[in-house]
């Protein structure tokens, strides 16, 4: 009998490996070279331009009439969206109930069981009333 290195060699062809060009000294990398030598901008770190912007707008602060009254209260935009998620859980908006849980009480870790379960399967037909003899 064969072994196995003999048999894969013979049912596949060899891969053919294309001959790769040497690079020329001249595009390599030198040691102590700087490819980027202005670097990053001041200010720009790792948050982008639009994550900036949505702090921004969140901490300008509107007049809220709060429902139920006539009184007028400045609040910042950030606490207004939340006020607002408030009160649709408070009328049953699920979406927002699980939003206000998840940031106040965290994220519940979700556990599984399993369990598992036998099936008997009749292969003969026998008790196939379906069937007959005739």
């Amino acid at each position: 009998m064969r072994d196995a290195a003999e048999h894969s060699s013979e049912t596949t062809p060899p891969a053919q490996e294309t001959p790769r060009k040497p690079r020329s000294k001249g595009h390599r990398i030198k040691p102590g070279q700087v490819l980027n030598p202005r670097g990053r901008p001041k200010g720009s770190k790792n948050i982008s331009e639009l994550k900036l912007l949505l702090k921004k707008i969140g901490r300008e602060n509107i007049a809220l009439t709060l429902r139920g009254t006539r009184q007028k209260r400045m609040v910042s935009k950030k606490e207004a969206m939340l006020l607002v998620a408030y009160e649709q859980a408070i009328e049953g908006n699920a979406a927002a109930r699980d939003f206000i849980v998840d940031r106040t009480e965290g994220k519940v870790k979700e556990q599984f069981d399993i369990v598992s379960q036998t099936i008997v399967v009749d292969i003969e037909g026998e008790d196939d009333p379906d069937e007959s003899d005739d």
